[in-house]
């Protein structure tokens, strides 16, 4: 287990390069994905969106072109200032095609919101985080309370390919191509084999089922994308 805040260090220290990254270690799907993640939600019925780990923003200004209406809005929100200052100047940029979301600093096992804020609560590459910080538990309970009656979490996750095939394939790059790419954009600042590893240690899903039912999410599925190189875990809170 890492701490919190040796976690949240770490991604300071990769805010500058970490768009870039994603999308050639991802060789550019990363955008598709989260593409998919908003389009698993229904438009129209939930308006109220709060992105957990919203890093520079991608997936929050996504959610933004899905609001039509002034009591309709999107809530960035991070654990790192310099993610979200990035995100902030990004959004300078991208307001006149979307309502701008709004950011905050704080942290998934203990959001400032009320209960019931929101209509859902959406979430890109970071489940394997809160995993590794211990925080789980904690964080798909705040996630659950924050959320009105019927609403969803989405978390879209990088995870481990089911067929022997791909998982070889999967495995070889994960050990060659992304520590390049890293190491070539980062430098010194690569983490090493911290990606692979939460990869490889993420839990299987019917132990984050139990996680989620004892949360109180009485609906629970999980949708391998790509053969499984990522994975929407989804959760429909109890009425």
């Amino acid at each position: 287990m890492v701490s919190r805040d040796e976690i949240r260090r770490m991604f300071s220290l990769l805010a500058p390069d970490y768009d870039r990254f994603n999308f050639w270690s991802s060789l550019g799907m990363d955008r598709a994905w989260r593409r998919r993640l908003v389009g698993e939600v229904h438009q129209g019925k939930e308006a109220r969106f709060l992105d957990i780990g919203a890093g520079t923003g991608d997936l929050a200004f996504l959610a933004a072109k899905c609001v039509q209406n002034r009591s309709s809005y999107v809530v960035g929100m991070d654990f790192s200032f310099e993610m979200l200052d990035r995100a902030k100047g990004r959004a300078v940029r991208k307001s006149e095609r979307s309502q701008e979301p709004f950011w905050i600093q704080a942290r998934a096992e203990s959001l400032p919101f009320p209960q019931s804020s929101f209509d859902v609560v959406i979430s890109a590459f970071v489940l394997r985080n809160l995993q590794r910080a211990g925080v789980v538990r904690e964080s798909l309970q705040e996630a659950c309370r924050v959320l009105r009656p019927s609403g969803r979490l989405l978390f879209l996750d990088l995870t481990r390919p089911q067929t022997r095939f791909l998982a070889w394939g999967h495995r070889l790059y994960l050990k060659t191509i992304v520590p390049l790419v890293g190491k070539v954009l980062f430098g010194p600042r690569w983490p090493g084999a911290y990606l692979e590893s939460t990869i490889e240690e993420l839990w299987p899903a019917e132990r984050y089922q139990g996680l989620f039912r004892d949360a109180g999410f009485n609906e629970f599925s999980v949708k391998p994308l790509m053969g499984g190189v990522v994975s929407l875990f989804v959760g429909v809170k109890e009425c």
